[in-house]
C-alpha cells in the first residue's frame, strides 16, 4: 500500500512522516486515520503514532460548510 511504502521509505532516511488518510473501521464505518512517525535511535527503527482523527475532521468539514453559507 502507498502510505506504508512511503512512511519506510521517510523512516530510513531518517525523516519524520505525517499523513491523514481513509480507511475502514474494525465495525466497517469509514473513518480517518493520522499516522505520525519519526526515525528511531536504532536504524530500521520508528516510533509512530496511529491515531482516529474522524471527529476532527467532520468538525473542520462542518466549519467550511457554514463559511460558506
Amino acid at each position: 500500500e502507498a502510505v506504508r511504502r512511503d512512511l519506510e521509505g521517510t523512516v530510513a532516511r531518517g525523516g519524520t512522516f505525517e499523513r491523514e488518510f481513509p480507511r475502514a473501521r474494525n465495525d466497517g464505518e469509514r473513518a480517518w486515520f493520522a499516522l505520525r512517525a519519526s526515525a528511531g535511535a536504532v536504524p530500521g527503527e520508528a516510533i509512530a503514532v496511529f491515531q482516529d482523527v474522524t471527529e476532527k475532521r467532520r468538525t473542520e468539514e462542518a466549519l467550511q460548510w457554514s463559511e460558506r453559507r
